[in-house]
């Protein structure tokens, strides 16, 4: 469920079951906090003409094609809400990635490198309404394998990463590619309330993005939606690692909540894609 940088291997997890240890994580987490509808498609239509940019196609009319750019395309969820997307019909859907090249027809994007995003403006010179994020880094092991700069790189990996992108595209003053009225949807994950010791690093980037969305979805400016896919580990992840599949959740599952909340009006939510559970034994480190 997202990219982990990581001391030992994967094969090394041991077959995950739920515990009394699940049970008490999930009801320590926060319960989902309700939170208000997009702005008005007049109101959005208002604060694209005060800050120069055009509006989304609900300001704009439910006639008008909309344009979902997804970063990350090539993992797991990115692909499916690619097929998904494509297979509705009526969208334009545009992939970004790092390693983009001209042939590949993709845009070039490195989310923790601010010129990059910013560059998104001459990339997208015509507008797009959705941005999705499938895309992140963190770094996996118990802390005593960190030290300052590995704890520092694994918080600029992703919560850094993600939660900048976030201010940059819905406040517009930096990137303007993203029209009022539209809509970002970011990609934590359920390690941010799962107790396992060799996820510090996964828990605070996931945990501090959960509470940020839920915060900045809350009257976002522009009318610009913002919320997140919170899955359990993918079942497709799983089995190209040769990990067992018991609690894992197929991508096109997870990829259909990205959908829902695209093209819906919700904003604030941090939406769950199954259940994770904790793993009976902790990873281990080389």
């Amino acid at each position: 469920f997202e990219t982990i940088s990581r001391g030992s291997s994967p094969a090394a997890l041991t077959a995950p079951r739920p515990s009394a240890a699940s049970a008490s994580a999930s009801a320590a987490a926060p319960a989902p906090v309700a939170s208000p509808v997009v702005t008005s498609a007049a109101a959005a239509a208002a604060a694209a003409a005060s800050n120069g940019h055009q509006s989304s196609p609900s300001a704009r009319g439910a006639g008008a094609e909309q344009t979902v750019l997804v970063v990350g395309s090539s993992g797991n969820i990115g692909g499916e809400i690619v097929r998904q997307l494509r297979a509705r019909g009526g969208l334009r859907v545009l992939e970004a990635s790092r390693r983009a090249s001209v042939a590949s027809g993709q845009v070039p994007l490195d989310i923790a490198d601010v010129a990059s995003v910013r560059a998104l403006d001459v990339a997208l010179a015509g507008g797009i309404d959705h941005v999705v994020v499938c895309c992140g880094a963190s770094t996996f092991g118990a802390l005593e394998t960190f030290d300052s700069g590995k704890w520092e790189g694994n918080c600029a990996g992703k919560l850094m990463a993600v939660s900048r992108l976030i201010v940059m595209l819905a406040n517009g003053q930096e990137v303007k590619c993203l029209r009022a009225g539209g809509s970002v949807t970011v990609t934590t994950g359920q390690s941010a309330r799962t107790v396992n010791r060799m996820w510090p690093g996964l828990a605070l980037n996931n945990a501090g993005l959960d509470s940020f969305i839920r915060c900045c979805g809350v009257n976002p400016p522009r009318g610009v939606r913002i919320n997140a896919v919170s899955p359990a580990l993918v079942r497709e992840t799983a089995e190209k690692a040769g990990l067992p599949l018991a609690g894992t959740v197929p991508a096109p599952e997870v990829a259909a909540k990205y959908l829902e909340l695209i093209l819906g009006n919700a904003t604030g939510q941090v939406v769950d894609a199954g259940a994770q559970t904790v793993f009976e034994k902790s990873h281990q480190t080389s």
